[in-house]
């Protein structure tokens, strides 16, 4: 059963090695950049909120029209948007 549920996974989103290299290649580059202008490495519970959206964009360049991908970045986004409203 489990395998199953795996390659129709694969199916959907691809090769999940290839996608996991892309994520780390990505979330490497977004902290070199946050690191250069502010001097320190992105916050950790903000680098784990923005690994979900990147997460969800390796999904989508696979497959574009698969819109619950698209909800669930909506969706980050605005939890993203609460934690920065969010009173200290």
């Amino acid at each position: 059963m489990p395998n199953n549920l795996l390659f129709k996974r694969g199916k959907t989103y691809g090769n999940y090695t290839n996608a996991c290299r892309f994520r780390r290649s990505i979330i490497k580059q977004m902290n070199h950049l946050h690191k250069e202008q502010h001097g320190q490495e992105i916050p950790a519970t903000v680098r784990v909120m923005i690994e979900d959206l990147v997460h969800k964009l390796a999904r989508i360049a696979v497959t574009p029209h698969h819109i619950d991908s698209l909800k669930d970045i909506q969706g980050y986004a605005q939890l993203m948007i609460n934690y920065f409203e969010e009173p200290e």
